[in-house]
């Protein structure tokens, strides 16, 4: 069943595609960003937040959880990202049962030169609550400029390992070069013209800033 994979690949470029979406239906012009180009982009990840709909400086405060849990993952202070992931991801049962599967399945396995046996991920992302509002807002961390788009990703790996993998999802191409410990990993990703990749090496050319659901 492929069905890990396609989630994957749309978790890749999930907020990219997200950020696209909004933008271009609130008549921005495609570039949400500014960040220049340099041998080593990135960004600090304890920064301003910005609406996404607009990318004018988001100026709330709530509570950064966990997707599909209410797992603290830190807060937002008048727009001010405090990123504090868990150092150990404690899931209910049902969620994990659900979410907490093996980070591709046997069919993608076999595009790997590097694969450790077992190892299962978590890659659902963070979302930001306000008080008194129930509805949860996706965050994001991105730099987008029409067919770029950089991204980092946060996601918890069930032990260490090395992921080498060059897959082919319809007319996509996705590389994936992961030196994964147990626990949290930083990854980051890059998507053109010429496909996608992934990799826990910093890969990113841009600044990359948070942006949160409208």
């Amino acid at each position: 069943m492929r069905t890990q994979f396609s989630k994957l690949a749309l978790m890749a470029t999930l907020a990219l595609a997200l950020a696209l979406t909004l933008s271009c239906s609130s008549g921005d012009d495609g570039n949400n960003n500014s960040g220049t180009s340099s041998p080593s982009g990135g960004g600090n990840e304890n920064s301003q937040v910005y609406n996404e709909g607009d990318g004018t400086p988001f100026t709330g405060s709530g509570a950064i959880v966990i997707r599909k849990t209410s797992i603290n993952a830190g807060s937002v202070t008048n727009g001010i990202v405090n990123l504090e992931l868990p150092q150990t991801l404690k899931l209910p049962q049902n969620v994990a049962d659900k979410y907490f599967n093996d980070f591709l399945d046997a069919d993608e396995q076999r595009s790997c030169s590097n694969y450790p046996n077992g190892i299962k991920a978590f890659i659902e992302g963070i979302d930001f609550i306000q008080p008194n509002i129930t509805r949860r807002k996706e965050m994001y961390i991105y730099y987008r400029d029409g067919q770029l788009m950089q991204g980092i990703e946060h996601w918890y790996f069930s032990i260490e390992g090395k992921v080498v993998c060059n897959l082919v999802y319809e007319d996509d191409v996705l590389n994936v070069n992961l030196d994964v410990k147990k626990g949290w990993n930083k990854i980051y990703v890059v998507t053109d013209r010429n496909g996608r990749k992934m990799s826990t090496d910093n890969i990113l050319t841009k600044e990359v800033k948070w942006f949160v659901e409208d």
